[in-house]
């Protein structure tokens, strides 16, 4: 979409060049009229020829490469805003290779395209300049100018105009193309045009560890910690909790009561203002790359991206016999088993998967991150989008999924809370144990 805006707004450069253009060729065609009419209809002629020929060979060509060169352009644009919806998923899972060596093959392709389409626009100038000289030639013997010395003033002012014109011809040529090119992004915009909002998100600088093997063995403690997006203004003030392995907890709370603060405190995409996040008895800072290869995320708003279902689930090209195992049991779990029929299988996803309903993209948002081999799985209300009749479906699965498993389920539903052995409530910029 932002590109689709960007080539509608250079509509008004192509047509600020075509009107500027067409007078300036009209003027130097009038003068050559002026001077002489049988030159005048000649180069008319060779010109109309040269543009009827270039369009009948290269107007097909140009389309194609035209094509190419938005679709290229869409998926870089379209790429670059996955990377923001993605921020969390990249950089928990490791995967700016995956999106960076996609990006980069997208803006070759552009690049080759957009380069395809700069030679063939310029062809038609060298031809026509030697068409134009050629046709000086014809007219001088035609004629049969015996004196030549007495017209080369006029001879000279007609090359000047006739060589001046053609850099309009060219202009108007490529003015006319993009015209058409721009004009399918204004009818692409004005049919899928909405607001995207966009999050900020804050990561901290990437940090060395000391710690290459590290495993989640026993516990996360949060000390004292605090925080605040304002000075002076705490969302979290002095919390202190704990998480033991296997623990399956719920973490529950009014809109703004912090808890997606907690989930980026605990990532370590931003560091407290006070107080620190101890995990097996280590600083979180030391450890925060290794630390975030042991979790896997659900977020609550799953964004896919214009690959293949197994691409967007795994974000890998290609998979071994046990990651289709895992994968085939990952939408079991998640109640998408029916996603592997041949339908979903060839079906590219389109942006942000608008073929598919909520219910379906948060279930395989669900899959996605069940896939994963981790430590840890965090899911942020598993069961927005999905009604009663699913919910009850996948937290049957799930049951047995969550056996010595670490779990943190960030929810309202009380279907959800229900496997938690611990519930700790938000409220009042402080954290609290649900008594049993």
């Amino acid at each position: 979409m932002t590109a689709d805006i960007s080539r509608s707004v250079q509509l008004i450069s192509c047509l600020n060049i075509i009107v500027k253009e067409s007078f300036l060729l009209l003027l130097i065609f009038l003068v050559i009229f002026l001077i002489n009419q049988n030159f005048f209809i000649s180069l008319l002629i060779l010109v109309l020829v040269l543009v009827i020929i270039f369009r009948f060979l290269y107007s097909k060509k140009l389309k194609i490469y035209g094509a190419h060169y938005q679709t290229y352009s869409h998926r870089q644009v379209k790429r670059i805003l996955d990377s923001f919806n993605l921020f969390i998923e990249i950089k928990l899972y490791n995967l700016v290779n995956f999106f960076f060596n996609r990006f980069k093959n997208e803006t070759f392709n552009k690049e080759f395209n957009e380069q395809k389409l700069n030679f063939i626009v310029s062809v038609p100038r060298l031809i026509i300049e030697v068409f134009v000289v050629t046709l000086l030639y014809l007219f001088i013997v035609f004629y049969k100018i015996e004196n030549i010395n007495d017209y080369i003033p006029l001879f000279s002012l007609l090359i000047i105009l006739s060589l001046r014109s053609i850099p309009s011809i060219i202009s108007l040529n490529r003015a006319y193309f993009d015209l058409n090119f721009f004009s399918s992004s204004l009818s692409s915009l004005i049919l899928k045009f909405k607001k995207i909002n966009f999050q900020n998100k804050t990561e901290t600088l990437n940090r060395k560890s000391d710690y290459k093997d590290f495993n989640f063995k026993r516990d996360i403690i949060f000390k004292n910690i605090s925080y605040g997006y304002k000075k002076n203004n705490d969302i979290l003030k002095k919390i202190n909790f704990k998480i033991k392995k296997n623990d399956i907890v719920g973490i529950v709370g009014n809109s703004g009561s912090g808890k997606t603060t907690l989930l980026l405190l605990l990532f370590g995409f931003i560091k407290p203002n006070s107080g620190k996040i101890v995990i097996d008895g280590l600083n979180l800072d030391k450890i925060v790359n290794n630390w975030r290869n042991c979790i896997s995320y659900a977020p609550q708003d799953t964004i896919l991206i214009g690959e293949s279902l197994m691409q967007n689930i795994t974000f890998r090209d290609e998979i071994s016999k046990s990651d289709e195992i895992r994968l085939k049991s990952s939408l079991s779990i998640s109640n998408s088993k029916n996603f592997l029929n041949s339908k979903y299988k060839s079906t590219i996803i389109e942006e942000k998967g608008l073929n598919f309903s909520g219910g379906q993209r948060k279930r395989l948002g669900l899959a996605r991150a069940l896939f994963l081999k981790k430590d840890i799985y965090i899911f942020d209300e598993p069961t927005s989008f999905l009604d009663n009749n699913t919910i009850n479906k996948v937290f049957n699965n799930l049951k047995n999924f969550f056996l010595n498993k670490t779990v943190i389920i960030i929810s309202h539903n009380e279907d959800c809370l229900k496997f938690c052995n611990k519930i700790y409530y938000l409220r009042n910029k402080k954290i609290f144990l649900k008594k049993k």
